[in-house]
């Protein structure tokens, strides 16, 4: 695995919340202009009665707020293939926060937030499944046969529940899989999901929760990898 060829794949915060938003005609106005007061463009703004949709395509950013089962309301922000990096998003989403904060600034609780960041990498075998299973799980490839036909991907998937004693409660799943698309490269899914644990315990801080997520790949799955050397 060449650990300098990483290339993000995605990234992304979401955030449920209590109360939903409310989506009428004023506030999908509202909330645009404070976007713009914020420095974030976009190309296409949708509104629907539960669903509020901003995008761009270059560089990609999807926005949406969405209230679709009530008392619950949704903050999702992506980048699919971002080109500007984990540090600009993460500002970005900083300001997202901001306007969506001053559009509805009636007291909510954040019920629960997660983030995610997908990495790409080249692999140092001819298919990057070789190598997670025969250089990291040191299994001989005679071992599939038993599937009868060839296996073109796989990977591996941990999912590492809530700890109600740790300071920060979180619950961490990570994926290393090959990448179907081009079987010489693999990929590392990251995400990070913190239930409230008690009112008001979760504050929205995208960009320090990117970080976190980034460090956990860089420390914990990308050391897993390179035990296999």
């Amino acid at each position: 695995m060449n650990f300098e060829s990483g290339i993000l794949l995605h990234m992304g915060v979401n955030y449920l919340l209590t109360p939903p938003p409310d989506l009428d005609m004023r506030k999908f106005l509202d909330f645009q202009g404070a976007l713009l007061d914020e420095g974030i463009d976009y190309g296409e703004a949708r509104h629907s009665e539960k669903e509020l949709n901003l995008r761009r395509a270059n560089p990609p950013l999807q926005i949406r707020v969405l209230a679709p089962n009530p008392p619950m309301g949704q903050l999702l922000i992506v980048a699919p293939q971002p080109e500007d990096g984990l540090e600009m998003f993460g500002r970005k989403a900083d300001a997202i926060v901001n306007a969506f904060s001053n559009t509805w600034p009636a007291q909510r609780q954040i019920v629960s937030c997660d983030c995610t960041i997908r990495y790409l990498y080249e692999s140092s075998r001819d298919h990057a499944f070789e190598e997670i299973w025969e250089s990291r799980l040191k299994q001989p490839k005679e071992n599939l046969a038993i599937f009868g036909a060839p296996v073109g991907g796989g990977g591996l998937r941990f999912v590492m529940p809530v700890i109600p004693s740790s300071p920060e409660p979180v619950e961490i799943e990570v994926k290393i899989e090959s990448y179907l698309k081009d079987p010489r490269k693999l990929y590392v899914d990251a995400r990070f999901k913190w239930p409230q644990t008690r009112p008001s315990a979760l504050t929205f801080e995208p960009l320090e929760r990117l970080k976190t997520v980034d460090r956990f790949i860089e420390d914990k799955a990308l050391a897993f990898m390179e035990a296999s050397r």
